[in-house]
């Protein structure tokens, strides 16, 4: 998620206590009926693939108890490469950067790599999941991704430990737009493009960044 990878995304992102300490892709108790928010909507338990537990989260001073896709977006599942945001286009050169953003049920894998702040082409892989918050807690309804490992830790300013506020939004089912605030109560923003690998884009074929 890095539009070039040496950009830091989250670094003024609030660091987030999860309000049941749980080990990375150890499922854990789901939050029941009787102790979500009685305001939020209908208690979904589908799943889409693999699943990290639901128990409820809080960041800052902000307490989830609801979370709208338990199971993982149905719209986000796949192998998402980033694009070039002004055309879209698959053929567009991305220079140094590259990312393969895997959505997996609740779970993602990212891969990127860019030049680092000395100018030196590095590669980081992160682990992690996400939620879905509910109208009920939070009035625009936004995702957040919480990263759970980030190997190397610290480049590019990525972390374990850091949470990620944004909106998913599909165009038909080959193309997704992150916006991602830049820190949890911002409305400072950026916007990154990705195609489906495997789809065709502007007569351009949407590949794997770094397949040989």
């Amino acid at each position: 998620m890095v539009d070039t990878a040496a950009e830091v995304l989250n670094a003024d992102t609030v660091a987030a206590d999860a309000a049941v300490q749980v080990d990375a892709w150890q499922p854990t108790a789901d939050v029941t009926p009787a102790k979500r928010n009685p305001a939020c909507g209908a208690f979904d338990d589908s799943k889409r693939g693999k699943k990290q537990g639901w128990a409820g989260y809080t960041v800052g001073k902000q307490v989830f108890t609801c979370n709208v896709c338990r199971g993982g977006d149905p719209l986000l599942q796949g192998n998402w490469r980033q694009i070039d945001f002004k055309t879209e286009d698959p053929a567009t050169p991305m220079g140094d950067d590259k990312e393969l953003l895997v959505v997996d049920g609740n779970v993602w894998h990212d891969r990127i790599a860019g030049k680092d702040k000395d100018g030196k082409v590095q590669e980081q892989v992160l682990d992690g999941w996400y939620f879905c918050s509910d109208a009920a807690e939070w009035p625009s309804k936004d995702q957040f991704w919480i990263v759970e490992q980030a190997v190397p830790e610290g480049l590019f300013g990525n972390k374990k430990g850091h949470v990620l506020r944004l909106e998913a939004l599909t165009n038909g089912k080959d193309l997704l737009a992150l916006t991602i605030y830049d820190a949890i109560d911002s409305k400072t923003t950026k916007t990154y493009n990705y195609c489906r690998v495997g789809s065709t884009i502007k007569g351009s074929a949407c590949k794997d960044p770094f397949a040989p």
